[in-house]
């Protein structure tokens, strides 16, 4: 093979080449260029080695940057006819290594390594191809059962779509909900708005609270003092949903309501709902000489007070009242949310 030694040393008539006068080596300046078919496809250089630095439409570049400020590796496709690059890898001043997908490089840095090892990523993830794609990332086994895909909109669905979580945050599942962690449980916010919806459970509390017995002394509404030690729980509750059940305990050694007057019990840790009527239980009354046919229910309109009288009149409690005895009863009753 004949090498041919051309003084015009261009593209088209390159230095040194085997007879065809558009493909060989171009020296120049601290370069030189390969050249084929009358354009340069590697060029060596003082600082860099690039392969089709030039690109046309659809064509590829490889590129070696041993700049210490900007190292990089960069392997780009043309979107254009002016070569435009659109993605690459980048090992940038930063100690970062950067994928990159559009042009400029900046700002369409897709995937970042940093140096301690954390992983960045911007834009959508895939582990594996999905038809969904509205997914974010996609991770499944490799017949694509139990795959779980999370979506740019902070909706997620899990075990192929048997549990969701909606863009909003909802759960939604087919499945039982396990609580494998012994003292663990599902927790409601400690003030509830409520939900009108008859489906819906919305809130569950259990807690203390003191009861406030009251009544007619003959001359004015008197408290009846409750002679259970303050550590005592005089009063507990338990709520689920709209409905509260409270537990009462009451002890007194001075019994300032007169007789045959109704008893009223005060301070319930939520309003009554007293659009629907509500009752109670006494499991323990003593103290009364009477205490048969007692009953209690709650004040007609009233959303703080229940009542305990006579069964099935509206009057007092029949007989005298002794300066000791003993109250314990239940209510259960609707509150308002």
């Amino acid at each position: 093979m004949a090498i041919k030694i051309n003084g015009d040393n261009s593209t088209s008539a390159v230095g040194l080449s085997s007879g065809d006068d558009d493909s060989g080596v171009k020296p120049g300046t601290n370069q030189v260029e390969i050249v084929t078919g009358g354009t340069a496809r590697v060029t060596v250089d003082n600082t860099n080695t690039t392969v089709a630095n030039t690109l046309a439409a659809g064509e590829s570049q490889f590129t070696v940057n041993n700049d210490t400020a900007n190292q990089k590796i960069i392997g780009a496709d043309a979107n254009a006819a002016d070569g435009t690059a659109v993605g690459g890898l980048r090992y940038n001043a930063s100690g970062q290594l950067v994928v990159y997908a559009g042009s400029p490089i900046s700002g369409n840095e897709k995937f970042t390594v940093t140096k301690d090892g954390a992983a960045e990523f911007n834009g959508r993830i895939t582990a594996k191809r999905d038809t969904d794609t509205n997914a974010g990332l996609v991770v499944q086994n490799s017949t694509g059962t139990n795959k779980h895909i999370f979506y740019g909109n902070g909706q997620a669905s899990f075990g192929g779509g048997e549990t969701a979580i909606g863009a909003s945050g909802e759960l939604n599942t087919n499945q039982n909900i396990v609580l494998n962690n012994g003292g663990k449980g599902i927790k409601f916010p400690a003030t509830n708005t409520g939900n009108a919806d008859a489906n819906t459970l919305d809130d569950y509390e259990e807690g203390t609270w003191t009861p406030r017995l009251n009544g007619w002394s003959g001359s004015s509404y008197v408290n009846v003092t409750n002679s259970l030690g303050a550590s005592y729980e005089k009063g507990r509750y338990l709520k689920i949903g709209r409905t509260v059940t409270l537990f009462i305990e009451y002890h007194w050694t001075s019994m300032p309501i007169a007789n045959g007057n109704p008893w009223y019990i005060y301070d319930f840790p939520f309003p009554i709902n007293n659009v629907s009527a509500s009752a109670g239980s006494i499991g323990r009354l003593e103290g009364v000489t009477d205490p048969w046919n007692v009953a209690i229910w709650d004040q007609s309109n009233s959303t703080t007070v229940f009542y305990i009288h006579r069964h099935p009149s509206s009057g007092g409690i029949t007989g005298a009242f002794g300066n000791s005895g003993k109250l314990i009863a239940t209510i259960t009753y609707t509150t308002t949310a």
